[in-house]
């Protein structure tokens, strides 16, 4: 991204009022000059920007891309520098030297495709109206160099010139001659490269003159005693008796509002985070932190951050639909519901059991969403704005929508819905009961919303089903107490045939299946690309059995006991890599393609990268795993046969 010109437009001419002479400067697709005939040409207005501290010292780039602080001058483009605005961090172009500005204090050539890359930073605005420059690892706080701190924003105006061809005006030579060529791409908008813009100076002398500056740091001249009437960029304002040739009158002004206008509305969106509740804050709920198959986990409370859950439960993003009545908090704000020990029954399933329903499904969901939320604004460094596909209202949550072996979620009802189905001898089973199922849905919504052009077959319709099986896989592995428990009952392995967390919908697998406990799907799985078949669901064990690997392999290289507790580390491995498959479903492509599977794992790599530099640690062997399994799985071929 770059930014756009504020002030569109600047038109020069050069006048002689004694004699009559007025010379509009003109473009035609072969020239760039003075001349008598048709109006001036409109040169669209760019910002580039100087800072400078209480010294009149001005950060610039050095010849050796080093960063330091000179003297300032505003002809000099080693101090001039383009802010790229990136939405929630920025990029310092420097004009002479067409590199960044990166946080090492070096010279960068690589643009930022992340808010920890090399060349991103931060624009932080002090109390006293100065400005710093810095990065953050934590998005909360700014580290800065003592150079770029408490620095003066000054915004200078460059001209480019484009011509019917769209080539803008440049300087061919070493004495200033002016021609055209093309400029730089950025997807579907071209903007001038620093040598096409000219620095644009009204003369603090003259009321409505000014003077234009090249990248040669040298004036623009016209000589109207030149045969050719020629005019360049070859004066260095030695000789005063020539000054007038210098001076150009313009017809817009392009300061209407102050030389500071545009630095006091940079947007800094990016040093911020929510407002956290206090301690004491926040929700506790009962759920089912599996489904009630699983009597090793059962029902176990769980807290939740949020303060704006109301009675229903319903809260900004949700509302529970359910025939049981509202259903209000507690005096402390909690939802602590007991499941009474009694036979279920549907469709007349009791009051007791309706209710706590309707709060365990509301709360998985909201957990759910928590988590994702969160790793958006860790990866953002702002509470994400996010448009819902559903339209501008709340997801409905339907815990008992009627019967059927079946759950879902639809945008176009605007709604999560979980059935009943019953086992062969006539007993229910409420999938909204099912940790897993619930988790699954909730992913579903929640990646229309990352990537709403993916609700297809395909690779692109697998990976909607393997994120929804792996979002159960992220909230039970991101509470410390199913962590501990799944360490302590299989001694720390993940392979264990027997392990939970592998496991999705061990009920409602089991009902169907008769396979004990292994699950509706099992992520711990062998399908390669080569033998899956086409169908979604099917297709998707083979990108979500990928996924398992490689958690299992990270694991086990992050693994030291004797210096970190298993649970610990299983925890900070299963949210790095849950933040990293965030990072490559954005940065994907954002239609269905034959190769989704293989896409994502490349972009894998790319957000190790990410990662590694946003920790400050080395992810290569991260990305070794995510290359050996990419291709031992067949991601590339999967159901393509």
């Amino acid at each position: 991204m770059v930014p756009k010109p504020l002030y569109p437009e600047v038109k020069i001419n050069w006048k002689l009022p004694a004699v009559n002479v007025d010379r509009p400067f003109n473009i035609s697709p072969g020239t760039a000059s003075f001349s008598s005939e048709a109006e001036p040409s409109s040169g669209k207005v760019y910002r580039y920007f100087a800072f400078i501290d209480s010294s009149k010292l001005a950060i610039s780039m050095e010849k050796d891309g080093s960063i330091k602080k000179n003297l300032y001058n505003f002809t000099d483009p080693s101090q001039l520098w383009r802010i790229d605005n990136y939405g929630n961090f920025y990029a310092l172009y420097n004009k002479k030297y067409g590199a960044y500005l990166g946080k090492s204090l070096k010279a960068n050539k690589e643009k930022p495709d992340n808010n920890w890359h090399e060349s991103a930073v931060y624009l932080v605005e002090n109390d006293e109206h100065t400005y710093s420059i810095g990065y953050t690892r934590d998005n909360k706080q700014l580290d800065s160099a003592d150079i770029l701190r408490n620095l003066t924003l000054v915004t200078i105006p460059l001209v480019a010139w484009r011509n019917p061809s769209g080539k803008f005006v440049s300087i061919e030579s070493n004495q200033g001659s002016l021609n055209f060529s093309d400029g730089e791409t950025h997807g579907s908008t071209t903007i001038p490269k620093p040598e096409q813009l000219f620095l644009f100076v009204p003369h603090p002398d003259f009321s409505t003159k000014s003077v234009i500056i090249g990248q040669n740091e040298k004036f623009l001249e016209f000589n109207p005693s030149d045969s050719n009437k020629s005019s360049s960029f070859g004066f260095e304002l030695k000789t005063p008796e020539r000054l007038p040739f210098i001076l150009f009158d313009y017809d817009q002004n392009i300061y209407p509002r102050g030389a500071n206008f545009l630095a006091s509305r940079l947007q800094q969106p990016s040093i911020s985070k929510a407002a956290v509740p206090p301690p004491g804050k926040g929700t506790r709920v009962r759920v089912w932190k599996s489904d009630p198959s699983v009597k090793t986990i059962g029902i176990r409370e769980l807290f939740l951050i949020n303060t704006d859950i109301k009675s229903g439960p319903v809260d900004p993003w949700f509302e529970t639909v359910s025939t049981a009545k509202p259903i209000a908090p507690d005096a402390n704000g909690d939802f602590l519901l007991d499941f009474d020990n009694t036979p279920s029954q549907a469709p007349n399933e009791s009051d007791n059991h309706t209710r706590f329903d309707v709060v365990h499904t509301f709360s998985t969901v909201r957990y759910t969403y928590d988590l994702l939320l969160g790793d958006l604004e860790y990866l953002d460094g702002n509470p994400p704005q996010l448009t819902r596909p559903w339209g501008n209202k709340r997801l409905q949550i339907f815990p008992h929508a009627g019967e059927d072996a079946n759950a879902y979620y639809s945008r176009e009802e605007g709604a999560l819905k979980f059935f009943f189905t019953k086992r062969k001898d006539g007993t229910p089973i409420f999938l909204c009961r099912s940790l897993d199922v619930v988790a699954h849905e909730a992913g579903h919504s929640f990646l229309d919303i990352l990537q709403p052009q993916w609700r297809s077959d395909g690779q692109t319709g697998g990976f909607h089903e393997a994120f929804g099986d792996l979002c159960s896989l992220f909230v039970l592995i991101s509470m410390a107490d199913i962590a501990d428990l799944f360490v302590t009952l299989t001694k720390a392995n993940l392979r264990d045939p027997n392990n939970f967390l592998s496991a999705v919908g061990e009920e409602f697998g089991d009902a169907l299946f008769n396979n004990k406990g292994k699950g509706l799907r099992n992520l711990s799985n062998d399908l390669i690309g080569s033998k899956a078949q086409p169908e979604v669901h099917a297709l998707s064990l083979v990108f979500s059995g990928f996924y398992y690997d490689v958690l299992v392999d990270v694991f086990a290289l992050e693994r030291n006991p004797a210096i970190k507790g298993d649970t610990d580390t299983l925890l900070d491995v299963a949210t790095a890599l849950r933040r990293a498959l965030i990072i490559a479903i954005r940065v994907s492509s954002e239609s269905s393609t034959k190769t989704k599977f293989q896409e994502l794992a490349t972009n894998l790599e790319t957000a190790f990268e990410t990662l590694s530099r946003r920790l400050g640690v080395n992810l290569s062997s991260w990305t070794e795993v995510v290359r050996k399994h990419a291709k031992a799985r067949e991601l590339s071929i999967a159901g393509l046969s």
